[in-house]
């Protein structure tokens, strides 16, 4: 048994956040959380159990849309997604053919998101087969939790990162009986058509019919910027909006996951609600390439599933607390501009990429909270001024967490128990 002493915060599903001042998280041999809660009421032996005091303990973060291949370009180039694409991330992208790269440049990225507290990351890797293995690999050895998925490119795309339709599937079947539902259902494959604008619909059909007989989820991309959607037009004419080719290629389902959605008509929204879809939000990746501001207040208020994701290399934040905080700011912004009020708070942030993301993955069984008989993924942190734990309540820990990050120091980073923010060799 490990014993962690601190102030606890944990979320709830229905949106509230739990609290223990003085709290105390034990953690047994296979890496389970044994008990969770306020620990004079723990009974534990303090005799028999080294206790670690920290300063505070959160479940780890979930990234719900990231991409491993684009970190070196992170501030690099402006301009608007398409073009931004082209000149920046594309040419980036195809180092990933050097298998050697491949290898460094994924132990960099998994070491840069696990320092920031991220415990589960729903990743695009380079479209290549073996950069793909690569990726797991890499996200094997580090104990991180993985969603991962080689990205699909058979149309409209640079020859050194397009494929043939066929070649694609083959490998992605083969990725997907390596890989899918790994060491216990740590690692999973995640199918991952870039969006239909590289994608041909042939494409996009074969990886629903996957996702249904495997029941693997699925990643694309949908309505991030205004040219985006024009190009959807042409190259995919006779639907009623981009929603509609992804519906009409049976992709849109309960395990569809949606980056960015800032565009969306109430016809579009009612396809992914009723559908169970669930919509990505990336508010700093959508303020750097100038694509918009994603109504995130109208969308919770439609029932619909919201994730957050750091979307490097477009977003600028590896930290999930960072893009919290401009998913926050992104909604007062927004408000501030239509003169209504906010209805976003930190309370509702904080579970979005803790418990809610875990919900919406499938996995709120073992990760997304602290409680008793699910695996211990938490990270640990000291603030540097004291906190008067007696006193503050829930949203000042909360607002300290997001806005004052320079006040904290992440001590350690755990999945299944394992301390994961040792640097790998």
């Amino acid at each position: 048994m490990k014993a962690y002493r601190g102030i606890i915060l944990s979320g709830k599903s229905a949106g509230e956040v739990k609290i223990f001042r003085d709290g105390l998280l034990l953690v047994d041999g296979e890496g389970k959380i044994q008990f969770c809660g306020d620990f004079r009421k723990s009974g534990i032996d303090t005799k028999r159990y080294k206790i670690e005091t920290v300063g505070l303990i959160l479940p780890g973060f979930i990234d719900m849309h990231t991409h491993l291949p684009q970190f070196r370009a992170v501030g690099m180039g402006g301009g608007q997604l398409l073009e931004w694409l082209v000149n920046h991330i594309f040419p980036l992208e195809s180092n990933y053919s050097d298998n050697s790269y491949a290898q460094k440049e994924s132990g960099i990225f998994f070491e840069k998101i696990i320092r920031e507290g991220t415990t589960t990351a729903v990743i695009y890797s380079a479209p290549f087969e073996r950069a793909c293995d690569i990726a797991f690999q890499s996200a094997e050895k580090c104990g991180i939790r993985a969603f991962t998925g080689r990205t699909m490119m058979d149309i409209n795309s640079p020859v050194d990162l397009m494929d043939k339709t066929d070649s694609i599937l083959e490998s992605v079947k083969s990725l997907i009986s390596k890989w899918h539902g790994h060491d216990s259902g740590r690692l999973n494959y995640i199918l991952t058509p870039r969006f239909a604008g590289s994608c041909s619909t042939s494409l996009m059909k074969k990886c629903a019919e996957i996702s249904n007989s495997e029941n693997i989820f699925v990643q694309t991309h949908l309505s991030e910027n205004r040219k985006e959607l024009e190009l959807m037009k042409e190259l995919h004419p006779g639907y009623k909006n981009y929603t509609d080719i992804y519906d009409k290629s049976g992709l849109i389902g309960d395990k569809t996951l949606l980056a960015h959605g800032i565009y969306l008509s109430d016809e579009e929204l009612k396809i992914i609600k009723d559908k169970g879809a669930a919509i990505v939000h990336c508010p700093a990746s959508n303020s750097y390439l100038s694509s918009g501001i994603m109504p995130l207040s109208d969308y919770i208020n439609r029932k619909i599933k919201i994730g957050i994701g750091t979307d490097i290399a477009g977003g600028w934040n590896f930290s999930m607390l960072d893009e919290g905080r401009e998913a926050l700011e992104s909604a007062k912004k927004l408000a501030a501009i239509k003169n209504i009020d906010n209805e976003i708070n930190l309370r509702s942030i904080f579970n979005m990429i803790t418990i809610n993301a875990a919900e919406t993955l499938g996995i709120n069984n073992v990760t997304g909270s602290l409680e008793n008989g699910k695996d211990a993924d938490f990270l640990t942190a000291d603030f540097s001024e004291k906190i008067n734990a007696v006193k503050i309540d829930t949203d000042e820990l909360l607002s300290l967490l997001f806005y004052r990050k320079q006040d904290y120091n992440i001590t350690g980073i755990y999945v299944r128990g394992r301390n994961i923010s040792i640097k790998m060799d």
